[in-house]
């Protein structure tokens, strides 16, 4: 073996090593946002709390919610959680019932529906992404075309959410979706103000 190929041997070992350490550096990277998302997600899973609505508000008798003093007041709900943050801070209520749910925003906090990533990622990929499937299946007749999902956002003047309601969410699923997906939302939001 000649001294030139052996020195190539230990450059191309050496380029190796580099590219390992570089790759392993990123994939740890990786690794630690996804045990942080596992986090928050577990968070959202562990601090939810099942309340019943007379736990939290008086029942109404209207099923919409009132403003009352400047503040949004609950609509009549079957079962009414808690969305907290991963440091246990209230975030939110999601007001429940067999076909739709309302999460009203903690009065301490203040969401701009502005802030990153409730459009981009809350409204855009899981809500409209939720309705479009559903129109695809009135499309197809798989589905009739009062159940379809549909949403409202209400905010205030300053573009704060004040409420956002989900009409014919469907499945226990969908729910479970729109619920620990905003409260991720929610946190990621205070995170940037």
């Amino acid at each position: 073996m000649s001294l030139g190929s052996k020195e190539d041997e230990i450059r191309k070992a050496a380029d190796t090593k580099e590219w390992l350490e570089s790759r392993l550096t990123e994939l740890e990277a990786e690794i630690s946002k996804l045990k942080d998302t596992l986090s928050v997600v577990d968070s959202v899973l562990r601090g939810g709390s099942f309340l019943t609505a007379a736990e939290i508000v008086p029942r109404q008798t209207s099923g919409k919610p009132l403003s009352q003093g400047g503040q949004v007041v609950a609509p009549e709900a079957d079962e009414v959680r808690q969305l907290k943050s991963k440091g246990g801070d209230l975030l939110a209520n999601a007001y429940i019932t067999t076909r739709s749910v309302t999460i009203i925003p903690a009065s301490e906090i203040s969401l701009s529906s502005r802030t990153p990533p409730f459009n981009s990622f809350f409204v855009k990929k899981i809500l409209e992404g939720m309705k479009s499937l559903d129109q695809e299946e009135v499309r197809n007749g798989t589905k009739s075309g009062g159940g379809a999902i549909d949403f409202q956002i209400d905010e205030d003047d300053n573009s704060n959410i004040v409420k956002i309601t989900v009409e014919n969410y469907g499945e226990n699923s969908r729910l479970e979706e729109i619920i620990n997906t905003s409260t991720w939302t929610f946190s990621r939001m205070l995170e940037q103000t």
